[in-house]
């Protein structure tokens, strides 16, 4: 039985509670549950289908965020209604009711608890708190042509789909407005300004004048001639400002900044200002003076010629075509530097020539240099120094010289006496070449070669000015000189390229060579190579064969060959030097007749070296070891 009972209660509580939600979801909002509102409108919004059991919920009365809740609303037929008149906030706004419902105890009484929530969502055409429009425009400052300016579409903040239409601008007292029509000003709106209620375009006529910020305001006209016709222009943003920018600007945008000692050459400078200037005032150093007009955007100045640190500046004068100046630019001074030295002489390449012949030699232009000081050497005229007011030289040279290169150099002067003077100097050729070389294809030093090795030997032409129309001849005295005796065999060859065979270890190999050609002569030149079997460094002469030696002396070599960790020398007295293949001395020892010596070869790399020997006469024999570990 008592299970029965408590069936019938579970079964009783779930319709209870299925009714309540039935009930729930049939509450609804009248006109809507979101509505869009202007400031200060009154609106009635009724809730419909509210159960018999609810109540507004105790300790949270209906609220209306960013409004005002204007009745005293009660809940009757199943409904309530609710005043509320809405703030100027641009935040999303709304009004929210709290219910709660009866429920019967088991004990016969009642309890109140929370049903359910209804909000209505308020969206206001509401510009405060928000910043108008702002940007900036470039006017001549004589300008007085219409322009229109044309604020970018925008919108309210809490009504995202709904444009803001009306627009008051603060305009200059003198200005011609159309598309907007003029209002009283405010208590804040500047001296000599004029307030216009309009849209977002409006056109407007200036006059001339600097810069100007006019002032742009957002306006819910709507709202606030609907809901506040005595209070008109309530309903407005912060402004925002256009600025107008017109204040004229000059600047020096031309002429030099670095000029040299001693230059009076007319120096250009140009300004470039805002349109509609009138005139220019330059201002510049003192000892300077101006060529041609000095009311122009541009001015032509003539320097003194003396160095220092000098500046030059410019004024723009505005008058927009009447009898008084209305504005005034002022430029940055130019600095300008002027060099304590004469502007540099720069030698043009000398011009390639043959004894006897003239040749000129020159200079570019160079401000302010009034003299020239050339400098000659042997073999042309004139020769030493030279002094000329023209930036050039004839020079002519001897015609028995020989072929070589030279040097001119030239002082640029001022006549002005404290100017420091620019110094250059060329190198030039006389002839087809500044001397000749010997070139040989032999392993060898400054001062060693390696014995019996044949050899080429070239004529080469240092710094070659090559003419096809040139003739040449060589001369070669090809000596060797015994080392002991000093006995000579001399050949002569007539060839730019001949071959010779290197002498014995110790003697020496002497090479004259002389050219001469269609365009001079040459400086003879020599050279002179003592043959060895190895150079001061140490380098062997690998590829060198060795001096015939008598058939005995080779009858004993150094063994093992192939070598482990030790090479056996021979018997015969002398020096024994061991190279490796890149030809470097790895070990050296001297030898007495009949003693035994021996190598330590034990940490030597494997691979192919060379055994020399010298015997007691300075004779050279050489034996391949290979070492293999």
């Amino acid at each position: 039985m008592k299970n029965s009972y408590r069936v019938l209660c579970c079964l009783v509580f779930l319709r209870i509670i299925f009714m309540a939600n039935s009930a729930t979801a049939q509450i609804s909002w009248s006109p809507a549950s979101s509505v869009t509102v202007c400031p200060g409108e009154t609106g009635t919004y009724v809730l419909s289908g509210l159960p018999a059991n609810y109540r507004f919920e105790a300790g949270l009365p209906p609220f209306a965020a960013g409004g005002n809740l204007t009745n005293f609303p009660v809940i009757g037929g199943g409904s309530a209604s609710f005043q509320v008149q809405w703030q100027d906030t641009p935040n999303g706004e709304s009004l929210t009711v709290n219910f709660e419902q009866s429920t019967a105890t088991s004990g016969g009484g009642i309890t109140w608890s929370h049903a359910s929530t209804q909000t209505l969502t308020a969206r206001i055409r509401s510009v405060a708190g928000q910043n108008g429009p702002s940007g900036t425009l470039n006017l001549p400052f004589c300008s007085t042509s219409p322009f229109t300016l044309n604020v970018p579409t925008e919108y309210f903040v809490n009504v995202p789909n709904e444009s803001i239409t009306a627009y008051l601008w603060e305009v200059p007292a003198t200005w011609g407005v159309q598309g907007a029509s003029q209002i009283p000003s405010f208590g804040s709106t500047p001296v000599n300004f004029k307030l216009y209620e309009g849209t977002r375009t409006i056109t407007l006529t200036p006059t001339p004048g600097g810069n100007v910020d006019l002032r742009v305001f957002q306006y819910s006209s709507v709202c606030n001639q609907t809901y506040s016709p005595s209070q008109l222009y309530k309903l407005l943003s912060f402004p925002g400002a256009y600025r107008i920018q017109r204040q004229p600007t000059v600047t020096i945008t031309a002429g030099p900044t670095t000029l040299y000692c001693g230059d009076r050459t007319p120096q250009t400078y140009a300004a470039q200002a805002s349109s509609g200037a009138s005139s220019f005032t330059w201002t510049y150093p003192s000892g300077w003076t101006v060529q041609g007009p000095a009311t122009n955007a541009s001015i032509v100045l003539i320097p003194d010629g003396n160095s220092g640190s000098e500046s030059i500046s410019v004024q723009a004068f505005y008058t927009c075509g009447g009898p008084t100046t209305l504005a005034v630019a002022a430029s940055e001074p130019r600095a300008v530097t002027v060099r304590p030295e004469v502007a540099p002489v720069v030698l043009a390449p000398i011009p390639a020539s043959c004894p006897g012949q003239t040749i000129r030699v020159s200079v570019g232009p160079a401000p302010g240099v009034t003299t020239y000081a050339w400098t000659v050497p042997y073999p042309f005229s004139p020769q030493g120094v030279t002094t000329t007011t023209v930036p050039y030289l004839d020079i002519s040279s001897n015609a028995t010289a020989l072929n070589r290169a030279f040097s001119v150099r030239v002082k640029g002067g001022s006549s002005n006496s404290s100017c420091t003077p620019s110094v250059d100097e060329k190198t030039g050729i006389l002839g087809t070449g500044s001397g000749i070389a010997v070139v040989t294809d032999a392993p060898k030093n400054e001062t060693e070669i390696c014995p019996y090795t044949n050899i080429t030997l070239q004529a080469v032409i240092l710094d070659n000015q090559f003419s096809a129309s040139t003739a040449y001849g060589y001369t070669w005295t090809i000596s060797k000189r015994n080392g002991q005796t000093g006995a000579l065999t001399t050949t002569t060859e007539y060839a730019q390229t001949v071959t010779a065979t290197t002498p014995a270890v110790g003697d020496w190999l002497d090479v004259g060579l002389r050219v001469t050609s269609s365009c001079g002569d040459f400086f003879p030149t020599s050279n002179s190579w003592q043959s060895v079997s190895h150079f001061q460094n140490g380098q062997l002469c690998l590829d060198a064969p060795t001096a015939p030696t008598p058939k005995e002396q080779l009858t004993e070599t150094a063994y093992p060959n192939p070598a482990n960790n030790r090479l056996q020398l021979p018997p015969a007295a002398g020096t024994y030097i061991l190279y490796n293949g890149h030809g470097r001395p790895v070990r050296q020892q001297r030898v007495i007749a009949n003693a035994a010596a021996v190598f330590n070869t034990e940490k030597l790399p494997d691979g192919l070296y060379y055994l020399v020997h010298q015997d007691e006469e300075g004779r050279f024999v050489r034996q391949t070891i290979q070492l293999q570990h």
